[in-house]
């Protein structure tokens, strides 16, 4: 038998679409979920998430668009007939949009905070990629949190204006700098890094901001950090900026030791929200395990996830050895140990194969056969 199946209909899991596939360049089912972190003490606590879900309507006009563009610059005609763009349906929010919603949320959660501690908590920095920042975030964000640092990357191509008022890129513009050489901390770490600063105008953003040109050891281009505050040393504001990647490390830990790679593919919006909530609060758990919480007392660097992981498992066993150990009547306490494993051991039929022999016979009825005679 060589049976045959169409592949799982992507469009029934929640915020799934087509996107960019990073490590091999092609395409794949991906979903796209914005969080926002708190990160104090060492440790990172996820505390709201969304999920961005690209316009399909939208979309299909970009790529539509797209291949008549590409044809008209081949000399070719156009394969679509394309009306004015689409507005985007508010059932599909832009990245900005949630990122503001999140932010909004977090702030409510800290006065909450406040009032039930009867102290004052300051945020230091708010951190953004540089796919997420723009000028209506960086105004919003300043706005709910004043005071606060707003610390983020942009893109090569952003314009900025030299001594004389002209803009060019910020590419451009650092390209002739002198980068300084120096060690500084990251993440608990010393790197060699080489950067550049200057306080010019950003034009996307529509104010005076401190730009910082970073390149590490090894790198041949720089990456360009901004942030609201004129007064803060390059060295703080590329130390700040450093943990972003804590967010990077947050998804890798879901993934592979809080089960959200393992149960993503769960139905609807429920499920793909539920797992995701069920991750978190795994991976916050973590954070009671005794070890951990020795360090954190301690204030000395925390132990990883996958860590926590291994020592809840190791605890288990040498928890069960030792009542084994201790007890007076050890081979007894072993048998039922052993039993009781035995009987919770979820022993599933396999319904990839057949056992029915029977099956194998198929072929026509001799009856069928002589009434239908091709």
């Amino acid at each position: 038998m060589l049976p045959t199946d169409s592949a799982e209909d992507p469009k029934k899991i929640y915020g799934a679409f087509r996107g960019k596939h990073k490590p091999s360049g092609g395409f794949a089912n991906t979903q796209r979920i914005v969080v926002v972190a708190f990160v104090f003490l060492g440790i990172r606590i996820p505390a709201f998430f969304s999920f961005h879900r690209p316009d399909p309507r939208l979309s299909n006009w970009h790529r539509k668009n797209k291949k008549n563009k590409k044809a008209k610059s081949e000399g070719k005609k156009p394969p679509y007939v394309l009306s004015a763009m689409p507005a985007r349906r508010k059932s599909f929010p832009t990245l900005i949009e949630i990122a503001l919603k999140l932010l909004g949320r977090a702030q409510k959660l800290l006065k909450k905070a406040e009032k039930l501690t009867g102290k004052n908590i300051k945020v230091v920095a708010i951190v953004f990629d540089a796919a997420s920042i723009s000028k209506k975030l960086y105004k919003q964000a300043k706005h709910l949190f004043p005071g606060t640092q707003i610390i983020s990357q942009i893109e090569s191509n952003q314009l900025v204006a030299d001594k004389s008022g002209e803009f060019k890129t910020v590419a451009d513009y650092f390209q002739k700098d002198k980068f300084q050489k120096q060690k500084i901390a990251i993440r608990d770490q010393e790197e060699q890094v080489y950067y550049a600063a200057a306080r010019v105008t950003v034009k996307a953003m529509g104010a005076k901001l401190l730009v910082v040109a970073l390149r590490y050891e090894g790198q041949n281009s720089p990456r360009y950090l901004v942030v609201s505050e004129l007064s803060l040393r390059a060295q703080d504001v590329i130390t700040a900026y450093s943990s972003r990647w804590i967010v990077e490390v947050l998804f890798e830990d879901l993934k592979q030791f809080c089960g959200l790679n393992r149960r993503a593919c769960l139905q609807r919006k429920s499920g793909s929200c539920g797992t995701v909530v069920m991750s978190m609060i795994a991976d916050i758990y973590a954070h009671s395990c005794p070890e951990q919480l020795k360090r954190l007392s301690s204030v000395v660097p925390v132990l990883t996830t996958g860590s926590i992981a291994r020592i809840v498992r190791t605890n288990a066993v040498i928890g069960t050895l030792e009542q084994i150990v201790s007890s007076k009547a050890p081979e007894r306490d072993s048998e039922r140990i052993c039993s009781s494993l035995r009987q919770i051991q979820d022993l599933r039929t396999s319904q990839s194969s057949l056992s029915n022999e029977s099956f194998f016979e198929l072929g026509p009825s001799e009856s069928l056969k002589r009434k239908f005679v091709v």
